[in-house]
């Protein structure tokens, strides 16, 4: 019999039949879009009042890259969107990579929540007339995106959420209005801690160390001591 003298009933009912196997494989192994750090151990932290939390992973389409994202509460309730704007547009945001960093002056600062925002090395009034040297893992911290919940595109490169926070498996997530912070230049391995200019809370997360970097970074740096 050749594909000629075949009833067109029975090729209608074949094409049927690989029609509906084909949607069966498609819902046994359905397609998801790729996310960040899909397969990978991300570093995590919390400060202890809730207000600032943040996550480290590598780059899924740049080998080497770590990122970490500082997601930090505004207010505890839902902010209109001119009053949400303008409470990113106040806040400020200050690092260091020592473990008593900040009560002795040994930070970084983002004069602006903005992408490509540089972080400032203090200015310390005990080396006035001298140069300062640079602080080791902060020379090329830098802000790469600021989202909150008004920017829905970035729920496809963020892997904490503005509007939800922490992935779904992480407790104690709270609500209120948030503001993620996107950071590059890092250095893998290290401890970096985060606050509000003023805050009496901060958030540390170990920079994610990437298989690339394996070789080159000691699995683990301890919290620098100058």
């Amino acid at each position: 019999m050749t594909y000629e003298t075949i009833p067109r009933s029975k090729l209608s009912w074949a094409r049927t039949a690989l029609a509906v196997c084909a949607a069966l494989c498609a819902l046994a192994h359905p397609v998801y879009p790729p996310r960040p750090a899909a397969a990978q151990e991300v570093e995590r932290g919390r400060s202890e009042d809730g207000e600032l939390e943040c996550i480290s992973y590598c780059s899924n389409t740049r080998p080497g890259t770590v990122i970490m994202e500082v997601r930090m509460r505004l207010a505890g309730h839902l902010l209109n969107d001119t009053e949400l704007r303008s409470k990113v547009a106040q806040q400020r945001l200050e690092a260091t990579v020592y473990a008593d960093g900040f009560e002795r002056g040994l930070f970084a600062a983002v004069p602006v929540l903005r992408p490509n925002a540089l972080f400032l090395a203090r200015p310390r009034p005990e080396l006035a007339g001298r140069r300062q040297k640079k602080i080791p893992g902060l020379e090329r911290l830098v802000v790469r995106e600021v989202a909150t919940r008004l920017d829905r595109a970035a729920d496809r490169f963020l892997l904490m959420r503005p509007r939800s926070g922490l992935p779904a498996e992480t407790p104690g997530a709270a609500g209120g209005d948030w503001v993620v912070i996107r950071l590059e230049g890092l250095a893998p391995g290290m401890a970096y801690s985060f606050r509000v200019p003023g805050g009496r809370s901060a958030v540390t997360c170990l920079a994610a160390v990437c298989p690339v970097d394996l070789r080159s970074a000691p699995a683990r740096q301890a919290r620098r001591r100058p």
